[in-house]
């Protein structure tokens, strides 16, 4: 017996209905597949390459000055250190806070510490090394703020400055807050540091200097 037309023209309304919106072919341009989105490009913040400056850093206490959106603290976090993140900003240290509750991440690992401005946030002899990418020239009373960093090394420990170089970037600031690199290091040189050397080749756009303390025998 050959199907009734009336039933058949119910069945295909069913079938109709029951598509979700999108289903079936994907509109094309041209006579050619819509490409898929590129991939997001690595972080320029590049902290894998910061990181090596300092060498091995598992088991280490890092300073984490003007820790921000707390970008290098999660990274420093998980190569293995245990990180003070310093920040003058209530905002920022929350979220911090809030993204190491959630990971899972405990006092024993993290410390935060809201400070004013021109406090280090870290006591005599406190840490392995200290990092601070924020803008050099946003810093106040620089040559206080790195002596009191500098008395919070450790032996063997260093302060890493990264900043951007003097030169058109497709980010970072404006060029009147660039800094020279001789500038770092004639203001570094008196707040006790008995090394400091820079690199320019490491981080595109970017220089890194590192103010060593090597210690001195007992």
């Amino acid at each position: 017996m050959k199907p009734n037309a009336s039933l058949l023209f119910a069945i295909s309304l069913i079938a109709f209905a029951s598509c979700k919106p999108g289903d079936g072919p994907k509109p094309v341009d041209g006579g050619q597949q819509v490409s898929k989105p590129a991939m997001p490009t690595a972080d320029w913040r590049m902290a894998d390459s910061v990181i090596k400056f300092m060498g091995d850093v598992e088991g280490r206490t890092i300073a984490d000055l003007f820790a921000g959106d707390g970008y290098y603290t999660f990274e420093l976090l998980d190569a293995g250190a245990r990180v003070i993140a310093v920040e003058t900003d209530p905002a920022l240290i929350s979220a911090i806070q809030a993204k190491a509750a959630e990971k899972g991440i405990g006092p024993d690992r993290l410390q935060t510490r809201l400070v004013t401005a021109g406090d280090p946030g870290v006591g005599s002899g406190e840490v392995d090394h200290a990092l601070c990418t924020t803008v050099y020239l946003n810093i106040s009373d620089r040559q206080s703020f790195f002596t009191r960093v500098h008395a919070s090394l450790k032996p063997s420990g260093q302060l890493v400055v990264v900043d951007f170089l003097q030169e058109q970037t497709p980010m970072g600031p404006p060029m009147e807050l660039r800094v020279a690199i001789d500038q770092v290091m004639d203001e570094l040189q008196p707040c006790g540091f008995s090394d400091i050397i820079s690199n320019t080749k490491k981080l595109p756009h970017r220089f890194v200097i590192q103010a060593l303390e090597l210690g001195q025998p007992e």
